[in-house]
């Protein structure tokens, strides 16, 4: 008998430690599964799509992970007032049309504001133990299960997520902590979509001051630079050259407004590299300087660019003949070498001091010398030809 009561205790332990592993093993196997939904939704926050993509990926995401039948995400208007749906789902069109119930009146619902009061999450089934202002929700016979998830955004309400189920069934505790963590991570990404979305509204604005400046300066240079030729060609000595340095003022305007403008281009561009004639881009950029001498054979070389490469040569050129002799002499050579096509650009001129020559030349805002305090040309022409996978080099 002893020998059997010690079996039969054994085998008890055996039986509680199997059960307490396998209860371990289902927690185990919970907690993995819900870091994988987490992850699921953490990763669909952290995308840099439009918002409305975003927060439509995350609701149907939501449901759909969590065992939800159908849900929403409604915001509050900017003060603070009212409430709008932004964002329905339902896994069959029957849910979908449930929720299109639910209008602003509804989320004005005294519940849904006490949620935004206190920031707290609330789990309801139908019963007498539900408030009488959780009817407008069990209204609805295909409804059985409700949970509303405050969106907070620096501590202050801004929205909430409405999940439905059309079954009886309550959540756990367990399954509550564990929405309230997605609803944190959901939180924080309704907070980057709009922050994107106000970066957005707030980068269009700032490119169309940027377009109306460049295009009224452009237009007040062009009718200076016409009458700055006529005057420079009728005058002599002194005035002739005020108005030369005047036209040269004007030309460096026109230049600035360039170098911005492709500034925005190269940061926004998406157009795929071609294949681009060398000869073709060179000998516009000779055609711009009549009072320059260009020694140029031509070249049959193509290389892969786009319309940009014109703006390596445009500001290449351009400080040859702003920075050479008097009488500027330019002279310019392609060359194959291998897969690359090598092009020098040199000049009858002082040169680049040693403390300015590649890379600190390239820098931006570096100044190209005394007579200019830009120093955005090289800066582009580096940029550039890095874009166009080359490299730059005295």
């Amino acid at each position: 008998m002893k020998t059997f009561d010690f079996l039969l205790s054994a085998y008890d332990t055996a039986i509680m430690q199997h059960a307490e592993l396998q209860r371990a093993q289902e927690k185990l196997r919970i907690s993995n599964e819900n870091l994988s939904h987490l992850n699921q939704i953490i990763s669909i926050g952290n995308k840099s799509d439009h918002p409305d993509v975003i927060l439509s990926a995350l609701l149907k995401k939501t449901v759909n992970l969590l065992g939800y039948q159908m849900g929403g995400i409604f915001s509050l208007t900017e003060n603070y007032q009212s409430e709008e749906f932004r964002y329905l789902y339902g896994k069959n069109p029957k849910d979908t049309a449930v929720m299109q119930i639910f209008d602003p009146q509804d989320l004005r619902n005294l519940l849904v504001s006490d949620v935004f009061t206190s920031g707290n999450s609330v789990f309801m089934s139908p019963g007498p133990d539900n408030p009488k202002s959780a009817d407008f929700i069990f209204r609805n016979p295909e409804i059985c299960n409700a949970t509303i998830l405050p969106l907070v955004c620096d501590e202050k309400a801004v929205g909430g997520i409405l999940l439905f189920n059309g079954r009886n069934h309550p959540v756990p505790d367990k399954e509550r902590d564990f929405l309230e963590t997605v609803c944190s991570e959901i939180s924080t990404a309704v907070e980057r979509a709009f922050l994107l979305k106000r970066l957005e509204i707030a980068n269009n604005e700032t490119n169309l001051y940027l377009d109306i400046m460049a295009h009224d300066i452009n237009n007040a240079n062009t009718g200076a630079l016409g009458y700055l030729e006529i005057l420079s060609g009728t005058l002599e000595g002194n005035e002739k050259k005020y108005a030369e340095n005047s036209l040269a003022s004007v030309n460096l305007s026109i230049d600035i407004i360039t170098n911005v403008s492709t500034i925005r281009t190269l940061r926004e561009r998406t157009t795929a590299l071609r294949k681009v004639s060398m000869d073709a881009v060179i000998r516009m950029e000779i055609s711009r300087y009549e009072n320059a001498i260009f020694h140029y054979s031509g070249t049959d070389l193509m290389v892969l660019a786009d319309d940009l490469i014109g703006q390596i040569f445009m500001n290449l050129v351009g400080n040859s003949v702003k920075f050479s002799a008097p009488n500027p002499e330019i002279t310019i050579t392609v060359e194959q070498n291998g897969p690359d096509v090598v092009v020098c650009v040199a000049d009858n001129g002082p040169g680049i001091p040693d403390d300015m020559k590649p890379p600190h030349i390239f820098d931006r805002f570096r100044k190209e010398g005394k007579r200019s305090g830009k120093g955005l040309g090289l800066f582009i022409v580096g940029s550039l030809v890095a874009e166009y996978h080359g490299s730059i080099c005295r």
